[in-house]
Order: structure tokens, then C-alpha cells, then sequence
């Protein structure tokens, strides 16, 4: 049978495909703009024939009707990253379960813990093969095609056919093909803020040519990005693909020759952006996606030389300890790849890491307070080690704390400090022990 044949025997409605779905299913799908809405959305109505379905996925900022406290119970969200959409859902009274994991461990978890039956993948039309392309995100789910019992595609035309080592799906790998073309979220770089800019240009004059890049989406590391224009010889190296890379390959900055591990490519695990960086990366032989699992490993980082690595932080305490993650003890996002890229900057050769944030934050009650303190808020998440944290930057410059005492890192995040609250750190510090 020809894979076109196949194809058409296969294709089917969305209340056909999730016809598949049983009761107990583990369902396993992509993250961000890459989700497969229509199918997602389509859970809604099988709600009531299905009970203690689970679905796993993260980072989105769209509020599905599966997420409503209606399907408790019937089909259970559970996710390892939340986005605006999964707090609203919570906010909302939805029953969401929290997975806190490394982006590096997801294949590792879902092979030993899910054991997944059901996948709803989004994929970009098949070429004159019958391959589809995993587009945005691939789910591990070429790891898993034959541990899966049921593999339903979203066919969906504005999917860019993304190309790398086994991100593909084949026809003949699939159980159900759904033709659905919706357009896909367009999340463009924020506009910058003026204090954006300045902790930008405390990390700029510490990055060179030869560098390899990773930061996420908003904030100091947009702006970081946007001003390396003048390097050469820059290499993408990233768990996320956003607008300001694309800027940095066509201007020349970026070229990949330094990279040793595949050289001359960029290298991905998701993207997010404007429709202009989905068709940049449309059938484009100079990029590949790879697993999130596969791409975050901090092993596989650090093969690099000169990894530049750039997070954001919530709080972080005098010795160094950093939550990127949680309010207390209320779980705002995820682990993500925070800690992956710490770490494979710290193995890297000439490796640096940088966690940038605003010194203060605003209280409900209006007061202001600083994220840089004696410990971090009761309940909070140590999302990155003391012993693997690099630089801390904040609008009042740069905390080198790498194999410093505790207290060199006392006294240098105090110096980072807003100056309202310097010398209460002072006093603070002195009186745990932390300075002499």
C-alpha cells in the first residue's frame, strides 16, 4: 500500500479520532504553540464517556475548555510548566496536576512513569515521502511511537516542515489524521522596559565572539540579544527559538562555525514567536529541532565551548540560592530549562550563566520589597543551586558568586541590592553569621 493510500484510509473527524481515547488513558501532547488546539479542544466533548483521562503538556497561554473544573475528574490536566492559560485554569478552580521536573528528564519520565497510550501530536503536511514534521515541538514522541498504543496527528498547513534527527512521523506511524489548519499563536518578543536595558548592558561587555547562546523569552535577555550584533562567529545552542535569534542569524552575527557539536546548525527544542520566525524556519536546512530531552541535557550542552546562558529569576537569598519558579509556596511556572542551562554553562568551557532580574517587586499592600534577601520566602522553590549559580545581575550590576565564600556572596549581592535595602541585608547577614 503507497502512503498515500494509507493517508486517506486514515484520515478522519476529530470525534472520530478521540473516539480512540479510553477511560484510564495517559495522553501525552506537545508544549506552547505547538499544541494540536482543535484536538485539544475536542476533549471537551468526549468528557462525559471517559473518565480518569490524564493529559500532560505545559506552556500555554491559551485557556482550553478541558481545563475547566467541569472535567475533573473525567479528564485531568497535568503539566510540568505553567503559562498564563494554565494559571488561569487553576485561578479558575480546575484541579491541575503539577509535575516540577527539568526540561533534560521529560523522555526519561514518560517512558519510566507515564508509559503513555495516547499521543495528539500538531505536524506539518507530509512530503513526497510520507514523513510529517513535528513543526514546533516534538514530544519525544519518535522515542516513544512504539510504546504508544494510539498516535492521533493534527494535519495542520501553517505548521513549518521542521528538519532534524528522527523528528519526523511517517504515515504508516500513525493511527488517525485529522486535516485541521488554524492559525498558530503568534507570541512576539515584549516590548522592552527601561530597566530591561540596563541590566542588558551589564551582561553585553561580557560576551564575545564565539559564544554560544541560550535565553528565554521577555525580559533582559531580549534586550541581551538584541544588541550582540556587532559579535561574530555566535553559535544557537537553545531549549527556546524566538524572533531575536532570527535577527541574529540574518544579520551574520550567528553563523554556528564555533559550535562543536553541530557545527554550522542551529539547534532547538521549541519555538515561540511571530508568524515571520515560523516561516523562517519553514524548510530551512541551517536549523534543526531536537528533543527538549536531547538538547537541554546539560552534557550535551557543555560539549560547547563558551556557553552563554540567560534566565530570569523570582528570588534569590545571600548565599545564592535561586527560585525561578514559585511565590512562596504557590507554584507560579516550572523548572523549565532553567537548571539545565545553569549547569551546562558551569561544565561549559568558558561557560557563563547569568540569572538577570529587577532588584524589587511591588507588595499587594503597594510597599515595595527586594528579591534579593537573607533567605528566600518561606515555601519557596530552590530551583537552582547556590553551588552552580555564576553571575547575578540586577539593575545595579553584576554578582560574580562563582567559588566564592558565602560571604563573598553575601556582600556582593548586597552591592546589587536596591539601595533602600542594603543596609538592612547588612545587618541581616551579620547577624546569621554570613559576614563577619
Amino acid at each position: 500500500m503507497s502512503w498515500r493510500t494509507d493517508y486517506e484510509k486514515k484520515k478522519c473527524t476529530i470525534p472520530e479520532a478521540l473516539s480512540l481515547i479510553r477511560s484510564g488513558d495517559k495522553v501525552i501532547t506537545q508544549f506552547g504553540v505547538a499544541v494540536p488546539c482543535a484536538l485539544i479542544e475536542g476533549l471537551y466533548d468526549i468528557r462525559d464517556s471517559v473518565t480518569d483521562v490524564e493529559v500532560n503538556f505545559g506552556i500555554t497561554k491559551r485557556v482550553f475548555k478541558v481545563f475547566g473544573k467541569d472535567c475533573n475528574g473525567k479528564i485531568n490536566v497535568r503539566s510540568s510548566f505553567l503559562y498564563p492559560g494554565e494559571r488561569a485554569a487553576i485561578a479558575g478552580g480546575s484541579h491541575m496536576g503539577i509535575l516540577p521536573i527539568d526540561l533534560s528528564d521529560t523522555y526519561r519520565e514518560r517512558y519510566r512513569y507515564t508509559k503513555p497510550d495516547v499521543a495528539l501530536v500538531s505536524v506539518a503536511p507530509p512530503d513526497e515521502n510520507g514523513y510529517f514534521s513535528l513543526g514546533l515541538h516534538d514530544v519525544d514522541i519518535h522515542q516513544m511511537k512504539d510504546k504508544v498504543r494510539t498516535i492521533i496527528v493534527q494535519v495542520n498547513e501553517n505548521i513549518p516542515y521542521v528538519y532534524g534527527e528522527n523528528r519526523y512521523l511517517h504515515v504508516s506511524d500513525v493511527d488517525a489524521i485529522v486535516e485541521y489548519t488554524e492559525p498558530l499563536q503568534e507570541i512576539p518578543v515584549p516590548e522592552e522596559k527601561p530597566l530591561d536595558k540596563v541590566i542588558a548592558s551589564h551582561i553585553i561587555p561580557l560576551i564575545h565572539d564565539g559564544a554560544t547562546l541560550q535565553f528565554g523569552v521577555g525580559g533582559p535577555g531580549m534586550v541581551v540579544g538584541k544588541n550582540l550584533k556587532h559579535l561574530k562567529d555566535l553559535g544557537i545552542h537553545t531549549e527556546m527559538f524566538c524572533d531575536t535569534m532570527v535577527e541574529l542569524i540574518k544579520c551574520g552575527a550567528v553563523n554556528n562555525s564555533k559550535k562543536k557539536l553541530l557545527p554550522g546548525k542551529t539547534v532547538f527544542g521549541l519555538c515561540q514567536g511571530k508568524t515571520e520566525t515560523y516561516d523562517f524556519l519553514d524548510h530551512n536546512r541551517d536549523v534543526e529541532m531536537r528533543s527538549t530531552s536531547w538538547v537541554n541535557d546539560p552534557v550535551n550542552i557543555a560539549v560547547n565551548d563558551n556557553v552563554v546562558s540567560i534566565n530570569s529569576a523570582i528570588a534569590v537569598d545571600l548565599t545564592g540560592q535561586v527560585c525561578a519558579e514559585s511565590i512562596g509556596t504557590r507554584q507560579y511556572s516550572g523548572t523549565g530549562g532553567h537548571c539545565d542551562f545553569v549547569r551546562g554553562a558551569h561544565l561549559s568551557e568558558g561557560g557563563q550563566s547569568f540569572i538577570a532580574f529587577y532588584s524589587t517587586y511591588n507588595k499587594k499592600d503597594g510597599t515595595v520589597g527586594s528579591k534579593i534577601d537573607l533567605t528566600l520566602p518561606l515555601g519557596s522553590v530552590v530551583t537552582t543551586r547556590r553551588n552552580e549559580v555564576h553571575y547575578i545581575v540586577t539593575e545595579y550590576g553584576v554578582a560574580d558568586l562563582q567559588y566564592k565564600t558565602l560571604e563573598e556572596r553575601a556582600k556582593a549581592l548586597i552591592e546589587i541590592a536596591h539601595p533602600d535595602f542594603r543596609d538592612k541585608l547588612r545587618y541581616d547577614a551579620k547577624q546569621a553569621g554570613l559576614i563577619v
